[in-house]
């Protein structure tokens, strides 16, 4: 397991209950027909991309290019139901999919990754339902 200490051991079954394993449930409840993103801007604390989704686009704003990328993505998913960037330079949005793929936003760029939220732990407490 991820964890050497009973301390780790207790983070990592919050994190697991309350944030990680809903947004496995939630992909696997829509046959994983979703599509997923992960917020990697630092300190990448939960909640941290409500700033960037409703930026108010001012010029001295430091966080105004992430944010205009994740706008652009949510405004699309928005208007056709599937998240696009009109930018070329900017990936793909993948739909979750058997390979659990999702779109990782940070500081350096959006990149396609495999969801970890996929993993045996939350497969194992799924089963408690």
């Amino acid at each position: 397991q991820p964890y050497t200490n009973q301390l780790d051991r207790t983070k990592l079954l919050i994190s697991d209950t309350f944030v990680t394993c809903n947004t496995d449930y939630l992909n696997r409840a829509f046959c994983d027909k979703t599509y997923a993103y992960e917020f990697s801007v630092f300190p990448g604390i939960h909640g941290q991309d409500l700033n960037f989704t409703f930026n108010d686009g001012a010029a001295n704003n430091p966080i105004t290019p992430i944010a205009d990328i994740l706008q652009e993505y949510l405004s699309s998913f928005a208007v056709n139901g599937a998240p696009t960037a009109k930018n070329d330079s900017l990936p793909s949005f993948p739909q979750h999919g058997e390979g659990a793929k999702l779109l990782n936003i940070s500081a350096t760029g959006v990149a396609v990754n495999t969801d970890d939220t996929r993993n045996e732990r939350c497969k194992f407490w799924q089963q408690a339902l």
